[in-house]
């Protein structure tokens, strides 16, 4: 008796053009992937935007008035802060770095230090000369050929420009933002593609606006705090702790470190402690005050998600990469949401 089984694999040549043409257009869209990094940057922008125009539109004021002046304020905003902020920004960061062979002494000779971390002595180790000599030969790489640096310049000036007008585009119609989603979206699945979108935009427009409020208090409290210790470089430090408290949880902890090390380092043990102090305080008031306030806005996406989101989009596309990170991840994790309910609908349909 033959128990030999046979199995019959038909192939068809539908089948096979159609995967043809889903290599052919995996291909081509890793061939425009910076431009289309920028539509997906172009469509974050402009939901961003989206309900403050709403907000004009119904006080009103014409859609095409109110986004262009949105985008005017957002521009005044970035040139603001470039025109004061950076400046100091830039002064305090080069006197740190002056200060770093000064700071590698005192740590040499500071008897806590020595005793508690042996290796501290870098200078023995790695000598500033070395980390000077580094540092100008990669900025010497950089620069070396006018032309590529230029190129580079020229293209994320580009870039900027096109997620710009795009992005104002789509919000200057009333339904920009839906028109180009069916535009490269099927037919079938047009509805529920609109849909995904307004619920991720409703979440991350929440998330935002809680997460920079949280941000921006907390860095103030931290700059003026510094100041009234009398910690080099509080602005630095306050920067420092506005970009540690995009990460949850440990974003405090974090921004802490460089600020207890300078003030160790510039005014002994007491300003450590004081500092530590300092952050301390912060942190409960954040967590006591300042997060319930705002607590409403930033709920619906998991801390460990926005960490997990931030590290792959930065190693993905660099700066863009974490700016789409967290949309992209809660439009993922709305998506992966609905396939479960389907699935848990359809069992309870069998079930029954």
């Amino acid at each position: 008796m033959n128990n030999d089984s046979h199995v019959t694999i038909n192939i068809t040549y539908g089948a096979i053009w159609k995967t043809i043409w889903v290599l052919l257009l995996v291909y081509l869209m890793y061939q425009v992937r910076d431009v289309i990094l920028v539509v997906i940057l172009a469509v974050v922008i402009a939901s961003a935007v989206e309900p403050g125009t709403k907000w004009l539109v119904r006080h009103k004021i014409p859609r095409i008035v109110s986004a262009f002046l949105l985008y005017f304020l957002i521009i005044v905003i970035i040139f603001g802060i470039l025109y004061f902020l950076v400046p100091p920004l830039l002064g305090e960061s080069v006197s740190l770095i002056n200060n770093i062979p000064q700071y590698i002494k005192i740590a040499e000779i500071w008897p806590p230090i020595k005793e508690i971390t042996p290796i501290i002595q870098i200078q023995t180790v790695i000598p500033v000369s070395a980390i000077a000599s580094g540092l100008t030969s990669t900025v010497s790489s950089f620069l070396g050929d006018p032309f590529q640096t230029a190129g580079t310049v020229l293209n994320g000036v580009v870039s900027l420009g096109l997620t710009v007008v795009i992005s104002f585009y789509m919000v200057v119609r009333e339904d920009g933002v839906e028109q180009f989603l069916k535009l490269v979206v099927p037919i079938k699945n047009e509805e529920y593609v609109i849909d995904l979108w307004k619920r991720t935009q409703r979440k991350i427009g929440r998330w935002m606006q809680g997460q920079l409020l949280l941000q921006l208090i907390v860095s103030v409290l931290i700059y003026f705090g510094l100041i009234i210790l009398r910690v080099p470089h509080p602005l630095l430090l306050a920067i420092f702790g506005f970009i540690f408290e995009l990460i949850p949880v440990f974003g405090m902890s974090l921004a802490a470190i460089p600020a207890v090390l300078l003030a160790v380092l510039n005014g002994g043990l007491s300003l450590g402690l004081l500092v530590v102090g300092l952050y301390l305080i912060i942190q409960q008031f954040e967590s006591n005050i300042i997060y319930p306030l705002v607590v409403k806005k930033v709920v619906g996406i998991p801390p460990l998600l926005v960490i997990i989101a931030l590290v792959v989009g930065g190693e993905l596309a660099g700066l863009i990469g974490i700016i789409l990170s967290v949309p992209i991840s809660v439009a993922l994790t709305e998506y992966i949401d609905d396939i479960g309910m389907k699935r848990r609908e359809a069992r309870v349909r069998h079930n029954s």
